[in-house]
């Protein structure tokens, strides 16, 4: 890679992650926000679920049948007694008693709706409190981001606080968060008292306890009617319980609600929220589609080296490169969520593996619209199977592990977090991979003559290693008389094709003379000498054919008036 952009950094990973960080972060800011999509979708889908939906038919008719039972338990009505059976003192009695009930009625009256709005407030709160929260999370992650990046900001001549500038009002927030306690403060007061004066609740308790001894004073058809009035006070106070409010857990008038929204208003709002979720996942694709891209523009002169390899080799070296997404980490880290001996498409060893491979191989992770579909296949198969002919509705939470849980692995699925950025070569038809022992380190041989811009003198020893004689001619001939326009190339070798193939101006033979003390001795010259011929032919065990070209090579020197020493 050329020095103007390395960016100065010390390695092509510390250059990646500097290059694609941006994107890394976007990424986690999309999970982020689809982690609190997965969680409403989910409790939806719960919400919606067969047995969710039967609970709550079950409960329903429960509570029908307790209201139908507490519905045969009215008091039997009792009539008011008439003031001539009643004496002064019992009339008086009944009417102070009468007003008594009316002042009491008026305090809950009051009450009611006091510790009503109490709740409401105490909620309120709860939620500035939260907001004051969000406020602080935002203050951090623009601290961190300011020190994360304003170097950067200033290494470019900017001034990060001209660009960005976090401004938060607190005020209206802690005004709020006043006003709203000092509500709740006043109600407190209202209800309970403060120093000598009293509540609501103890005034009202104060009149009840009058209304008990008035009762105890009363007649006998008095307190027989009084009685009947408290009971059947409480027999409405329970109806009215067990009937409930749409907001009120474990009622009537709940089930019911929860029940028709199952049936009319949730399937559209869990259809609005998985095309959302849909649309993250495209958004975090397209994340890493630009690093893939990274990748691409990163790894652009391997391409180019490949390609000028065409325009000088005889041989044109075939290798290609491509950088693409992939989801090789995808079926055991799926897997591991799920319990392949329950019933399902993923059950049994062998057969859950067979099963994604199947899906796997089915999409390309490189589109958009595939990886989209993917999900939908990887989500149709979690909750449907056939059996015998016939499709089945299954539960995901049937087919998990028992520590796993289902909003963990929408996260995993949606959050894209098993795709990952690959980068493959390939010579010729075999990937890198598939490269023998000697191909792989010819092909490193062969990116170093090629990309590496140094034109100090290099020395390589024996490069045809592990290689037969056509993979040399291939691989290396043409490589090597390439780098050797810009430098010196000193070869080692036992083999006469590199020797003589890659027109040599100088063969250097070694001899090694195990009769007389392992003695070393060298005879150089140019691959024209008879001497040097003659070696490459008894020594070098080399062949006519490559001598052949080598002869072409010198006539051709020849004729162009070259000289050699």
């Amino acid at each position: 890679m050329p020095e103007d952009r390395q960016l100065q950094k010390a390695s092509l990973d510390e250059l990646i992650d500097y290059t694609v960080g941006a994107h890394r972060t976007a990424i986690s800011q999309l999970q982020s926000k689809l982690h609190a999509l997965n969680t409403d979708i989910l409790r939806i889908e719960r919400d919606l679920s067969e047995d969710a939906i039967k609970a709550h038919r079950t409960a329903l008719s429960l509570k029908q049948a307790e209201l139908d039972a507490h519905d045969k338990t009215c008091p039997k009505e009792i009539a008011e007694p008439a003031d001539d059976v009643q004496t002064p003192a019992e009339k008086k009695t009944a009417e102070d008693l009468v007003r008594a009930q009316t002042e009491l009625a008026d305090f809950d009256g009051r009450l009611t709706p006091l510790k009503t709005e109490r709740t409401s407030l105490v909620a309120k709160v709860a939620l500035l409190e939260r907001l004051n929260g969000h406020l602080d999370n935002l203050e951090n992650s623009y601290a961190s981001f300011v020190e994360l990046t304003e170097r950067e900001f200033t290494q470019a001549g900017l001034k990060l606080s001209d660009i960005v500038n976090l401004n938060i009002k607190r005020a209206p927030v802690a005004a709020l968060l006043t006003e709203t306690r000092d509500r709740l403060a006043q109600i407190s007061t209202i209800i309970n008292g403060s120093g000598q004066q009293k509540g609501l609740e103890a005034l009202a308790e104060e009149i009840g306890k009058r209304i008990y001894r008035l009762q105890n004073d009363l007649g006998a058809r008095q307190r027989e009617y009084q009685a009947y009035l408290s009971e059947y006070k409480r027999w409405q106070n329970r109806r009215a319980e067990i009937e409930g409010a749409p907001d009120k857990p474990d009622t009537i008038q709940f089930l019911n609600a929860r029940i028709k929204a199952a049936e009319e208003t949730l399937p559209a709002t869990l259809d609005e929220l998985r095309n959302q979720r849909r649309q993250l996942v495209r958004d975090i694709h397209g994340e890493l589609l630009k690093i893939r891209a990274v990748y691409q523009e990163l790894y652009k002169p391997i391409q180019q080296m490949a390609a000028a390899s065409r325009a000088f080799a005889k041989e044109p070296l075939h290798l290609d490169f491509d950088a693409f997404l992939t989801a090789s980490r995808f079926e055991d880290d799926f897997l591991d969520y799920i319990h392949r001996h329950k019933i399902g498409n993923f059950y049994g060893e062998d057969e859950s593996k067979k099963a994604i491979k199947k899906l796997l191989s089915a999409r390309d992770f490189n589109s958009t619209d595939d990886v989209v579909a993917f999900l939908d296949d990887v989500m149709n198969s979690l909750t449907t199977a056939e059996r015998g002919g016939v499709k089945e509705t299954i539960t995901i939470q049937s087919q998990l592990k028992s520590a796993k849980k289902i909003d963990d692995l929408y996260d995993f699925l949606f959050g894209l977090r098993y795709l990952e950025p690959r980068y493959a070569l390939k010579l010729g038809e075999k990937d890198i991979s598939q490269l023998s022992p000697g191909e792989k380190g010819a092909l490193l041989l062969v990116f170093y003559l090629l990309l590496d811009p140094e034109q100090i003198p290099i020395i390589i020893d024996q490069p045809e290693q592990n290689l037969d004689n056509e993979s040399v001619v291939k691989l290396l001939v043409d490589c090597i008389r390439q780098a050797r326009a810009r430098r010196q190339v000193v070869i080692v070798t036992h083999n006469p094709n590199l020797a003589v193939v890659c027109d040599a101006d100088q063969v250097i033979c070694c001899y090694l003379d195990k009769v007389h003390g392992n003695r070393v001795t060298y005879e150089c010259g140019a691959i024209e000498d008879n001497p040097i011929n003659k070696t490459a032919v008894d020594v070098l065990e080399g062949t006519y054919p490559p001598l052949t070209i080598g002869a072409e090579n010198i006539t051709n020197r020849r004729m162009m008036g070259r000289s050699f020493q």
